[in-house]
């Protein structure tokens, strides 16, 4: 890994992100991008003013917007003695959503690490319908970070799937990051009333996961419930997991737009969970 962004609105939960961003680069000798997006202040212009004059001193508030946003962060990287990796700050004005996508587009990103919310008035942070966009448009992993973890540790994960497929390339960016951490990985296939296997036949199928990715401390679990998302956070807190990784492609449905229960679930009951996303 190479490259982490992460969007920074000076919240709690966006210094939760960069805190665990901090220890990801440190243990993968990565860059990390500081992504700040501002909007531009309501009172600076009127909107169907286009005199010379108006517009001047509507570009000039704006440049004076972003150099105070670039000073602030400059200040936080200073301060910051946890991050002991190099970092570069970025600030630049628009959607925040859309700025995450555009900067994944135009650098070479490995991982996007972002807080559930955000300081925002349009709640671009919030866990839901945004975090969806980004992980349907962005091409590399991302990382929700819901608050400040005392010590960002990886000493128990989970990795939820069907296990319909061995042969998934984008679990080899998990695999580095758990060997890195030395972690026990904990597979876990959740049975639900309308998705059900027989045990025998999920073991099966995740013994041989385990052997094609050569994973060597693993356990193989079944958790039953009424639903997938449920399933997930339950099996987490028995294991006192620190993190939970999922599959975009192996859980189509719960990242549809029409349907933001996952998202909501994980807002409000797995206050303490980091999710990993693979895309």
């Amino acid at each position: 890994m190479k490259n982490i962004l992460v969007p920074f609105d000076f919240s709690n939960e966006s210094n939760a992100a960069l805190r665990a961003a901090g220890v990801l680069a440190s243990k993968t000798k990565a860059k990390i991008m500081l992504l700040n997006v501002y909007e531009a202040p309501e009172d600076t212009t009127d909107l169907y003013s286009f005199s010379e004059d108006s517009l001047k001193n509507y570009k000039k508030v704006l440049d004076e917007v972003k150099v105070k946003h670039e000073d602030a962060l400059r200040d936080l990287i200073e301060k910051s003695t946890f991050l002991n990796c190099e970092i570069e700050s970025v600030v630049r004005r628009g959607f925040v959503h859309k700025e995450i996508i555009e900067v994944t587009e135009e650098s070479t990103i490995d991982m996007v690490v972002m807080g559930t919310k955000g300081t925002s008035t349009l709640e671009e942070y919030v866990i839901g319908t945004n975090v969806e966009r980004i992980i349907h448009a962005v091409k590399c992993p991302v990382l929700i970070v819901p608050k400040v973890q005392e010590e960002f540790n990886l000493s128990d994960v989970i990795f939820a799937s069907e296990f319909d497929e061995i042969q998934i390339p984008e679990f080899d960016f998990f695999k580095a990051i758990v060997n890195q951490f030395e972690s026990n990985v904990h597979l876990l296939r959740v049975n639900t009333p309308s998705n059900f296997k027989r045990s025998g036949e999920m073991r099966q199928s995740m013994t041989e996961f385990g052997q094609y990715w050569e994973l060597s401390q693993t356990t193989s679990n079944i958790y039953s419930d009424f639903s997938i998302e449920e399933g997930m956070i339950e099996f987490a807190k028995s294991v006192e997991a620190d993190l939970i990784c999922i599959h975009r492609r192996q859980h189509r449905s719960l990242f549809s737009f029409l349907n933001s229960r996952f998202s909501d679930e994980i807002a409000k009951r797995a206050s303490s969970k980091p999710i990993l996303i693979l895309t």
